[in-house]
């Protein structure tokens, strides 16, 4: 927690070997295992921070339930709504953890890009860099981000309604 709170020099997310070479006698493996019971005890204390994975680090943040906090000391965050095209990225990345850009655009038929990166911006979405199927070549995939689940009401994206709930 220290390592993290304290953060990288340069700004950088901490890599779970430069984590674990800080911790000594800890593996990366053991590392991001400590992270997921960190994250697991902060929501379960209702704590106002998080660890969130980005560019293949870690960094500590605020939790979205105490974004008051931040506005109180830098003001309030613009409110909008959602067009429908947004709508349908956000269901599209929620149903769809990991979803490509490029997979985004065939489902809707047209380019979002934008859109996917506006949701970024809003911290609804999150983007993750991995391997693509069947090669090494990093990818960008795209997932809900904790905030999305907090503006929803939701605890998990598991107790997102599925269609056969809805037609009920």
């Amino acid at each position: 927690e220290a390592a993290l709170f304290v953060g990288h020099p340069e700004n950088l997310p901490l890599t779970p070997p430069r984590l674990a070479s800080i911790m000594r006698g800890f593996s990366p493996e053991e590392v991001v295992e400590i992270i997921d019971n960190l994250n697991t005890s902060y929501r379960a204390e209702r704590q106002g921070i998080r660890i969130v994975e980005q560019d293949g680090g870690y960094r500590m943040v605020l939790a979205p339930e105490v974004e008051n906090v931040r506005a109180a000391f830098s003001g309030k965050i613009r409110e909008t709504r959602l067009n429908q095209a947004a709508v349908e990225v956000l269901s599209l990345v929620a149903y769809q953890p990991g979803i490509t850009s490029a997979r985004v655009t065939d489902l809707r038929g047209r380019d979002s890009g934008s859109l996917l990166n506006q949701m970024v911006r809003r911290r609804l979405v999150e983007v993750k860099r991995e391997p693509g199927e069947g090669t090494d070549k990093l990818v960008s995939r795209f997932y809900p981000a904790e905030r999305l689940l907090v503006l929803l009401g939701l605890e998990t994206i598991d107790d997102l309604p599925h269609v056969e709930e809805a037609n009920m």
